[in-house]
């Protein structure tokens, strides 16, 4: 760690650090703002009457979140044409709106990392518990504790190739077409395998309490149970698939992609 951050400083004169010429969450407050005060204005009936950039892409706001257009309506809260279009405290762009709209659409899709870094976070109690148990391995010597977690990230690395090269493409021969798992499948299997890890966990602590029990090593939490610390690879394994599944997907595949593109180099 201490390397790291040595190489990271050492190496800052070489960094790219380009200005941010807007703030990045200004735009959306301005979007806010200004579809309050014009909460009370008509929406158009046609496609017309909505502020755009010059070199803007996007010259028309989408359907959802309709409350949100009335931030880029070419007209005050009085139903007058402002003076200036240059005051985006006035009105805003189409493009600015869609922006806060792709960052509203993604807020679910990342409010589900919340429980997938409730069961990431939980190591340090398994590492407790390998403390007091059998940590001989294939007759090797005692590994660390803390070790075993390595696991997860093992089964990260491991799991990536064959979901891709074997499951998937044997799935697709039984069905007899290509089949593809949908990213909110995807997730949702993620924190399903999260919620099974967790059950893991609750029955490998139990069994390790019985065990205790029965040696009467209950009131020396010291005392080493005769058990060993290779239960918790089941749960490790479930827990690196999950995260396989449900991380990789939710930051790769939906959060970079819903981003503004402006806007990436703030996230």
């Amino acid at each position: 760690m201490f390397l790291t951050a040595v190489g990271f400083y050492i190496a800052s004169p070489l960094y790219v650090k380009p200005k941010a010429s807007t703030s990045l969450f200004t735009g959306f407050v301005q979007v806010l703002v200004v579809s309050y005060k014009n909460r009370k204005v008509p929406i158009p009936s046609e496609n017309s009457g909505y502020h755009h950039g010059a070199d803007s892409k996007i010259t028309v706001p989408s359907e959802k979140l309709r409350f949100l257009n009335k931030a880029c309506i070419i007209r005050d809260a009085d139903g007058s044409v402002p003076s200036t279009l240059d005051n985006p405290w006035s009105v805003c762009t189409a493009q600015k709106v869609e922006e806060l709209k792709a960052l509203l659409k993604v807020i679910p899709i990342w409010s589900t990392g919340i429980m997938m870094s409730i069961a990431g976070s939980q190591h340090s109690f398994p590492v407790f518990q390998a403390s007091t148990m059998d940590k001989d391995f294939l007759g090797g010597c005692d590994r660390p504790a803390a070790s075993l977690t390595v696991v997860i990230c093992v089964t990260v690395m491991v799991w990536i190739v064959p979901y891709e090269r074997v499951i998937i493409q044997l799935v697709s021969r039984i069905k007899g077409k290509q089949v593809y798992l949908t990213v909110c499948l995807r997730m949702g299997l993620g924190l399903f395998l999260s919620v099974i890890a967790m059950g893991l966990t609750a029955l490998v602590e139990n069994v390790r309490l019985c065990k205790a029990n029965q040696e009467g090593l209950v009131k020396y939490p010291d005392a080493m149970v005769n058990m060993s610390a290779m239960w918790f690879l089941p749960q490790y394994i479930v827990m690196g698939i999950a995260e396989a599944l449900n991380i990789y997907t939710r930051a790769v595949r939906v959060l970079s992609s819903s981003v503004p593109e402006d806007h990436v180099e703030h996230s």
